[in-house]
Order: C-alpha cells, then structure tokens, then sequence
C-alpha cells in the first residue's frame, strides 16, 4: 500500500477511524478514509474498527457555543461581506515576504491558502521547499 511502507505483524489490531467532515457524503476526507480503512482491513483482516462520526454522533462539549468563534458569535455570515485575498496569510520578516502589506482588510473577510509559500511552488529556496514551516502550521 501507498501509505503504509513496511508490513505490520499480523496481531490482533484496532483501528480508530473518525470523520468530521460536515459535508457528510459530498466529503472529500470521508470517501478517502474510507478507502484507507477498507485497505487496511483488506490487508489485516483481524482489525477490529470502531467509527467515531463526530457530526452525527458530536460528544456532549462540542456544543456551538464550545466551538463559536472567541468572540462569541455562533453564527457568522459572510452574506455582504467584501473579500481581501491575503496569499498565505504570512508575515515573515526574515524571508521578506509579507502577505499583508498595503491591503485593508477591516471589516472584510480575509481569504488566505493553508500551507506555506515554498509547499505549492515546491521551490526549496522558498521558506522549507516541501518542509513545513512554523508559517504553514494551524
């Protein structure tokens, strides 16, 4: 398998496998874990797995109000909202790169990639090539 290198020894093995996506069957991340985990089994069929859909079946502390933005708002609305494209959202003095710079963005909905500039151009000069940075973590 792609993802898997070396061969496990065959032991009784459990599996966790946890969706949380809230585009249910439309989900991207749903059908591909899903695929891994029917790989998986596929290849150690003594797996036993237990599915955790934490849409569907959300533990009591994932309340709106536990997971509203810090302002407390539990509905945000983007309805007439201006957008500012930022890149990657990163500011970084030392790599003379500044996201930001010369953009207003008060009041408007900020657009940003996930990643840092050096993943997508896949340029090892640029931030950590392939490497992530501290500026790619979330």
């Amino acid at each position: 398998m792609w993802w898997l290198p070396y061969k496990l020894p065959e032991i009784l093995m459990q599996l966790l496998h946890i969706d949380s996506a809230i585009t249910g069957a439309h989900s991207v991340s749903r059908q591909l874990t899903a695929q891994i985990v029917a790989a998986y089994q596929a290849n150690h069929p003594g797996t036993q797995v237990s599915y955790l859909d934490l849409v569907a079946d959300a533990p009591a502390h994932f309340t709106m109000d536990a997971m509203a933005p810090r302002t407390g708002q539990t509905d945000v609305k983007l309805d007439a909202s201006d957008m500012v494209f930022v890149g990657y959202g990163v500011d970084a003095p030392e790599q003379q790169w500044n996201d930001y710079a010369g953009q207003d963005w008060t009041g408007k909905t900020v657009v940003m990639f996930v990643n840092d500039p050096g993943f997508h151009a896949k340029d090892e000069t640029l931030f950590g090539g392939n490497r992530m940075t501290y500026y790619g973590r979330w």
